[in-house]
């Protein structure tokens, strides 16, 4: 409740420039929708976001670009769509069971 009643008090002001960290941690799955919602929703007024998490799910839905940061450094900076093709191996291992013998494909 505390969470919502603060974006509330934010929102409520039409900020040009929101910081949020980590916005949906702890929050029931309504909630983290819920709040997904109101931040898109100030996206779409023109509002700057910047958003600090370590929920992906939430990276992939809001953010235009994202940038992982290590040690201090920017390790990586893009969208959401290219990070995930850059580092994905584009192959899926399927395993099964044939006349009771394990077969990888």
């Amino acid at each position: 409740m505390r969470q919502r009643v603060s974006m509330a008090k934010v929102v409520v002001t039409n900020p040009k420039l929101l910081f949020l960290d980590e916005p949906t941690s702890g929050l029931d799955p309504s909630g983290a929708v819920l709040f997904r919602k109101i931040i898109e929703k100030e996206r779409r007024k023109g509002t700057t976001v910047f958003l600090t998490t370590h929920n992906m799910l939430d990276a992939d839905l809001l953010c235009d670009k994202v940038a992982f940061i290590s040690n201090g450094n920017i390790v990586a900076l893009d969208t959401p769509e290219r990070l995930k093709e850059k580092n994905s191996s584009h192959r899926v291992t399927i395993s099964y069971l044939y006349q009771g013998k394990g077969k990888n494909n």
